[in-house]
């Protein structure tokens, strides 16, 4: 029983933490504005299943000289600040500005959609 409430928050690190590879986003000019860490809360706001965490800590995004790094995932920030990072069928999107991140992290398997609220703490 305790493996049916846990393997949704195992399937969200895991996904965050151990992906293989790294994708880069869209090249082109970047900008060095956003720079800094970033970290926040993840709040899942589609779930047809019912198989997502409902709400979980993110790990730290760091940006430096315009290049994104967040768990596996890794890009480029525009100088408008949208960055969108892509790693097979899973992505991560959205836009710097005002002292934070604010985006979305897209699961298809198993359905899960994340809003990320992420404050600059550095």
């Amino acid at each position: 029983m305790r493996f049916r409430q846990l393997w949704p928050v195992a399937l969200f690190a895991a996904l965050l933490f151990f992906a293989a590879g790294c994708a880069r986003g869209p090249s082109g000019p970047t900008t060095s504005a956003f720079d800094g860490t970033y970290q926040g809360t993840a709040y899942n706001i589609g779930d047809p299943g019912g198989g997502c965490v409902l709400r979980t800590p993110t790990s730290v995004m760091t940006v430096s000289q315009g290049y994104v790094q967040f768990g596996q995932y890794s890009g480029t920030v525009s100088p408008s600040g949208y960055v969108q990072m892509l790693h097979g069928w899973f992505s991560v999107s959205g836009q710097f500005g005002g002292g934070k991140f604010q985006g979305e992290v897209r699961y298809p398997q198993p359905g899960c959609l994340y809003r990320l609220d992420m404050p600059r703490i550095a």
